[in-house]
């Protein structure tokens, strides 16, 4: 059977590298380095956060994210500067478009099967709200350790995420203050523990003068109705495993006041530090960016 010869067209071999990094190389023939590319990009890339823990530092991540972009355009223009190079190509069994259809499926397949956040253990999540303030700003991007209350309980002052009571299908990450068997008031917005003013471990935010007195109608759940309103609130003693948290703008945040303690089962994650800041309130594409928040570890 005669061997069927044909050049190479390095706009395909880029398109395809740009999909899936080393569908390109399968293209121009590059078997073994098509499929180190693709390991590299799909799962070296997570080995390596699983075994040197880099995501845990903002530089670690600053290091990944940089490997991460280098291979991805070394796919790109070694395809292309191969589709060139090569004058005549004989084509191979795999040289098939429902081989890179099927590569393309099994990529996107295991991207959703897969999850990479239980293995590298911390996630990606971005701030809607203006809650933690000053600490976290509305436009963070943070970085949660999905790990760390596998082996610890949560603490005061830390900041916890955690899946909203009343909708765990939402994430909310406000400030550890109060752990089980402590118990919590608040008079006119100072925080006390048994009895003794709470020594605030971050900068708390108040951004409302007025003081709300004791009543209901302030209160979203009906078991903390009687406990008092947002400025005023308890005596209330926590149970085992349960937590009062609150968030650092506390004229302005949706929490333990409202809608009660959290349970610690309901606790999965520390958030770590900031790795991008965007304020959508500007109006430069430069100015949008907040470059003095990138790498701020959250405490």
């Amino acid at each position: 059977m005669n061997a069927i010869i044909k050049k190479r067209n390095s706009i395909i071999s880029a398109l395809l590298s740009i999909i899936v990094p080393g569908l390109g190389q399968f293209y121009n023939g590059h078997l073994i380095k098509g499929f180190a590319l693709f390991f590299i990009w799909f799962l070296g890339i997570d080995i390596i956060m699983f075994i040197f823990n880099l995501q845990y530092s903002f530089n670690g991540i600053l290091f990944l994210f940089f490997l991460t972009l280098f291979v991805y355009m070394y796919s790109i223009i070694d395809a292309i500067v191969y589709s060139i190079k090569q004058k005549e190509y004989i084509l191979q069994k795999y040289n098939r478009w429902y081989f890179y259809v099927l590569i393309i499926i099994v990529t996107l397949s295991m991207s959703f099967i897969v999850d990479s956040d239980s293995f590298i253990g911390v996630k990606s999540y971005s701030i809607p709200t203006s809650s933690m303030e000053p600490t976290v700003l509305y436009g963070d991007y943070i970085i949660v350790d999905l790990k760390y209350y596998k082996t610890h309980d949560p603490k005061p002052g830390d900041l916890v995420v955690f899946y909203y009571p009343d909708d765990p299908s939402l994430s909310y990450i406000k400030r550890c203050i109060v752990t089980g068997g402590q118990t919590v008031e608040i008079k006119d917005k100072t925080v006390y523990i048994n009895g003794s003013k709470y020594t605030e471990t971050s900068k708390v935010k108040y951004i409302d003068p007025n003081i709300f007195k004791r009543n209901n109608h302030f209160m979203m759940n009906q078991t903390y109705m009687k406990l008092g309103t947002r400025d005023n609130f308890g005596p209330l003693t926590i149970p085992p495993n349960h937590y009062f948290v609150l968030g650092d703008n506390r004229d302005n945040s949706l929490d333990s006041r409202f809608f009660g303690l959290i349970p610690g089962e309901k606790i999965y994650g520390k958030g770590l530090y900031i790795y991008f800041s965007w304020d959508s309130s500007k109006d430069s594409i430069f100015k949008k960016i907040r470059w003095s928040r990138f790498g701020l570890y959250l405490n």
